[in-house]
């Protein structure tokens, strides 16, 4: 259990983070980072999470919170074992404290709170250099030897790459809209359509006769956990992408919209795959924000396929994400038609661990990630 602890120094005080603190936490957001954040927003990270917050401020004389430090705590597979992590964000202090001590206070008292043993394996997130490098030299932060991979593919060669089993990219979309017995959502319109025409087997990847449905999840249920208790044991360290997690990340976002799309066999009551995408419409581009699969290539190139066609048909000419460079499923997507590209956002893959912590190098060897781990889409 975490110490509900506050301590003094001269007029500050230095403690845990409370519901009542959300209009000035607000407000100081919008002075340091110069954008608008509602309280819709601000209330979804802190409050809404099922798992609850983690996070200390600094009150000055006058009641005004001028230092934030903290997070979402996140429950984690961890070796066999059920942890908990915490997803760094909104880390901030007043412009007026800043070169002073009193940020380097704040985190000290977050650290005695809350990151004892039994308390969380570790922090996690995702800074740009400035902030690493503060966090390097004075925080205790560690980047991952394995960096952040960025992804990207088009749509139109991506559905062409992985054409159903024995056809042609034409004959296989073909098959995919000519089904006139009944109708399905795709992407987010009504198309007449049959499955594509896939087959496989998740363990073996050789055919068994069976077709494979892409279908969307209006909201989370018992098939993802089913899918995550299956196939966590190929995931050593990850948070825990259970129907809790989807449905505060995706399903409860104030501000975006999400697309849930799953693979499964047409008779099966469990999914064997699922992918959140992100549209922007705009961009021309749509953004694999989470994505959750087992380690066969086969399964996963039918499934980028098939949501590449969708894409492509309502005009979206790009599907771009964000893994860790070293995943199973990072070199999936690559043999499946996606192409590594300079990342673009200038984040690092950063920890902060404690001496209760897995050793760094076995973190970064096994930690899966993606920008649902993140607060940037």
């Amino acid at each position: 259990m975490e110490k509900k602890v506050e301590t003094r120094f001269g007029t500050l005080c230095f403690r845990p983070y409370t519901p009542a603190d959300e209009p000035r936490l607000v407000d100081l957001w919008q002075t340091v980072f110069k954008q608008d954040i509602s309280p819709e927003h601000w209330h979804w990270k802190y409050h809404a999470p099922p798992w609850g917050t983690r996070a200390i401020v600094c009150v000055d004389a006058d009641g005004e919170v001028v230092v934030f430090f903290g997070g979402v705590c996140l429950p984690a597979h961890i070796d066999g074992r059920d942890r908990h992590v915490i997803q760094l964000m909104d880390i901030m202090s007043h412009p007026r404290y800043r070169g002073t001590h009193v940020f380097g206070m704040t985190v000290a008292h977050f650290f005695d709170c809350y990151c004892g043993p039994g308390m969380v394996e570790m922090l996690y997130g995702f800074p740009g250099k400035y902030h690493y490098d503060i966090g390097i030299r004075y925080l205790g932060y560690e980047g991952l030897e394995n960096k952040v991979a960025c992804l990207s593919a088009d749509t139109k060669a991506l559905g062409r790459e992985n054409p159903g089993a024995g056809q042609g990219p034409r004959t296989w979309l073909n098959s995919f809209l000519r089904d006139k017995s009944r109708k399905i959502p795709l992407f987010g319109r009504v198309v007449q359509t049959t499955q594509p025409d896939v087959r496989f087997d998740p363990g073996t990847e050789k055919s068994d006769g069976t077709t494979g449905k892409v279908i969307q999840i209006t909201r989370p249920d018992v098939r993802v956990d089913q899918l995550w208790q299956k196939l966590q044991g190929l995931f050593p360290f990850a948070v825990q992408r259970n129907s809790d997690f989807l449905r505060w990340r995706f399903f409860n976002h104030p501000g975006h919209v999400y697309e849930v799309w799953a693979f499964k066999m047409p008779s099966a009551s469990h999914i064997d795959a699922y992918a959140v995408l992100k549209i922007e419409k705009k961009e021309g581009r749509a953004v694999l924000v989470d994505f959750l699969a087992p380690d066969a290539p086969f399964l996963i190139g039918r499934f980028m396929a098939c949501l590449a066609q969708g894409l492509h048909l309502r005009g979206i000419g790009t599907l771009i994400t964000w893994l860790p460079g070293h995943h199973f499923l990072t070199r999936a997507l690559i043999d499946a038609g996606f192409q590594l590209l300079p990342e673009p956002l200038g984040i690092i893959s950063t920890i902060r661990p404690f001496k209760h912590s897995a050793p760094t190098r076995w973190i970064s060897d096994h930690l899966y990630y993606t920008m649902g781990d993140a607060d940037l889409f």
